[in-house]
């Protein structure tokens, strides 16, 4: 004759006979019960942890982007200044080309009219 005993198990109480079929298949499913709940737990904490990682790494991601741009930004104004300061470069260089230009201009001129003066004297002197 098989005894019952009492059991209570969560979802599960009554009088159930521990070593028969039954009782097995009851412990079986308060098992599997068990293990479906711990489940459900540990599927919804990685689950949380996931959704928890993914907005570090999309906040990342963005204070990443918004540092390239400010990085591209930066770069672009110190191009700016680069072909600017060029561009003065540029110029002093052609100024300076034209200043000496000007003085050869000046010297030439300067020895023109020397010889001119040298021409008169003499042809003063020859009396001509």
């Amino acid at each position: 004759m098989t005894s019952f005993e009492s059991v209570d198990w969560p979802g599960i109480s009554g009088n159930v006979a521990p070593h028969t079929l039954a009782g097995y298949a009851l412990a079986f499913d308060v098992a599997l019960e068990a293990i479906r709940d711990a489940h459900a737990v540990e599927l919804t904490t990685l689950l949380e942890a996931h959704a928890e990682v993914t907005r570090i790494l999309e906040a990342q991601a963005a204070t990443a982007e918004a540092r390239a741009d400010r990085a591209e930004e930066t770069l672009r104004v110190e191009r700016s200044r680069a072909d600017a300061l060029r561009a003065k470069l540029d110029e002093a260089r052609a100024a300076q080309g034209a200043l000496q230009a000007a003085d050869a201009l000046g010297r030439v001129g300067m020895a023109r009219r020397s010889r001119s003066r040298l021409a008169r004297a003499l042809a003063a002197w020859r009396g001509e």
